[in-house]
């Protein structure tokens, strides 16, 4: 709880445009006491050798010039000491983008090339929550990122504070303990009597909001495209903003019981109204991102996530894990309830969304944009009451949840 807090103090003296800064801070100081680690973070993802940062420095805010004036590094990495220029500069994205160009200065990305080809040897590195397309930089996840920094936490109580704090903010994609996840889906669809359901699993509550964040962090590489979609269609039609369609996907989860086929009738509710415990006969469990496209009468929403079906006999065992759909769907009046636009797909495993998360955060994406693509589509086409404003940024959607897809696989 210190710790949390501690990280949390050291966030709230930065600006919300500023958070790459503060963990600029901190990676300076971890590199500080354990150089090696933010070392051999920095020379996999530029692939330059290590010979090459013989004693690192690591230099927070480094000012360096542009094509047209001064920007901002919030991380700079010198060879050694001696050194008057950095060898890589690193750009930190917390929850934002890459800056466009404006009428004062070029893109952010086009002041970073400027510089590294003003010298030989000079290398860029772009670190974000979420994975962008630059062609020609090398760019890192968080997730990637604490891949690396984990193998050597047991050294630096920093570095591992760090991973911490970056897992319950739902910056980085966590691996999930199987075993207790399904026992606390258990717990809350089966019947206690022959189900093997697990006793004393504090893990399993835990393990769930862990599986929450990950969606929270799934609907991070999409946030940006609905509200960029959401902008610009506003801007072209020339009508007020819309709030609901300016903020981040909301996270939510439904839970869906079944009843046993072969309890009695009366038998169902106890005395005082409540669900007769043998009454459960497993069911679903949903988690969802869910983005809004229109509030008030012209509501529309557009989301996605996972469905899990959990039985009596579920387990984690791999012959006897839980099957797990990824799905998509949109509402409005017009196509609400059983009606809605739906897609799925079903996964190849359960551990994809549990013990092997963080390794399939990339092909889950690509399922997600998949279905979405799909969902859009069909709203686009059948559709009679969608405003012009929404017609244009699905559009826009479509548009650029595609360009996530590689050509081949958009089919």
């Amino acid at each position: 709880m210190l710790r949390d807090s501690f990280f949390s103090r050291v966030q709230s003296w930065f600006s919300g445009s500023f958070h790459g800064r503060y963990l600029a801070y901190i990676l300076a100081e971890i590199g500080k006491h354990h150089p090696t680690l933010v070392r051999e973070l920095v020379c996999a993802c530029c692939q330059i050798g290590k010979r090459s940062l013989p004693h690192p420095v690591f230099a927070p805010e480094f000012a360096f010039r542009g094509s047209a004036g001064m920007r901002r590094a919030d991380l700079a990495v010198f060879a050694n000491s001696e050194d008057e220029d950095p060898i890589v500069l690193i750009e930190i994205k917390y929850r934002d983008k890459l800056i466009p160009a404006d009428e004062i200065k070029p893109a952010q990305l086009a002041d970073y090339e400027h510089w590294r080809s003003s010298a030989k040897g000079r290398q860029l590195l772009i670190l974000s929550r979420e994975a962008l397309q630059t062609p020609g930089v090398p760019t890192l996840t968080w997730t990637q990122a604490a891949r690396l920094l984990r193998r050597h936490s047991g050294r630096s109580d920093l570095a591992k504070a760090l991973i911490e704090h970056l897992e319950e903010e739902g910056i980085v994609m966590q691996n999930i303990d199987s075993k207790a996840l399904i026992g606390f889906l258990k717990r809350m669809l089966c019947s206690p009597n022959g189900a093997g359901i697990q006793v004393g699993n504090l893990d399993g509550p835990q393990e769930f909001a862990r599986l929450l964040r990950n969606v929270k962090l799934l609907s991070a590489r999409f946030n940006g495209d609905f509200k960029s979609a959401w902008k610009h269609a506003g801007a072209q039609h020339n009508t007020a903003d819309d709030p609901a369609g300016t903020k981040d996907a909301s996270i939510d989860f439904d839970v869906v019981p079944r009843l046993a086929t072969k309890i009695k009738a009366e038998k169902l509710r106890e005395v005082d109204g409540s669900l007769n415990a043998k009454a459960r006969d497993g069911g679903a469990v949903s988690v969802y991102a869910r983005h809004s496209l229109g509030s008030g009468k012209g509501w529309l929403r557009v989301g996605y996530g996972f469905w899990m079906n959990v039985e009596k006999g579920s387990s984690h065992e791999k012959a006897r894990l839980p099957t797990v759909h990824l799905f998509a769907w949109a509402s409005n009046h017009e196509f609400a309830g059983e009606t809605r636009i739906y897609a799925e797909a079903k996964l190849s495993s359960f551990e994809l969304v549990s013990s092997k998360a963080e390794d399939s955060v990339d092909r889950v994406e690509t399922l997600a944009s998949k279905r979405l693509i799909e969902v859009l589509q069909e709203l686009k086409s059948t559709s009679k009451t969608i405003s012009p404003k929404q017609r244009m940024a699905i559009t826009l959607l479509l548009k650029s949840v595609g360009a996530k897809l590689k050509p081949a696989s958009v089919s």
